[in-house]
């Protein structure tokens, strides 16, 4: 016995080829939803100001946004120089004091803001 399939179930299972797979590699590669929106929007942390006599940091990202921090909210920063505060590198997914042997990354300061996105400094 044959069995007939639809003209449109057909268009619809073509249409559907190649993007089962993407997703399944979306889900398996990134740990959760915001490691999928950091990648799927190619966000990057492009620049760095601190401003310790204020308690502020502020992270700009390569999409034009700009997240506020406390300094102080980071013990190990609270406690560095400005010269040691101003030694950082970024791969733009995350920021690196080397003499300080501290990291921050992109998600967390992403996850923070979720979190706290009405509070103010």
């Amino acid at each position: 016995m044959k069995h007939s399939i639809s003209q449109s179930t057909i268009e619809f299972l073509k249409s559907l080829e190649g993007k089962v797979e993407e997703e399944m590699v979306d889900y398996t590669v990134y740990k959760d939803e915001l490691d999928r929106i950091i990648h799927k929007q190619n966000l990057l942390i492009q620049n760095l100001f601190m401003d310790k006599s204020l308690d502020l940091m502020l992270i700009v990202l390569n999409n034009k946004k700009v997240i506020k921090r406390r300094i102080s909210d980071f013990k190990e920063l609270e406690k560095a120089s400005i010269t040691e505060l101003m030694e950082f590198k970024s791969d733009g997914e995350g920021i690196h004091w080397a003499t300080l042997d501290y990291d921050l990354s992109l998600k967390g300061f992403l996850e923070y803001e979720l979190i706290f996105v009405d509070k103010s400094l």
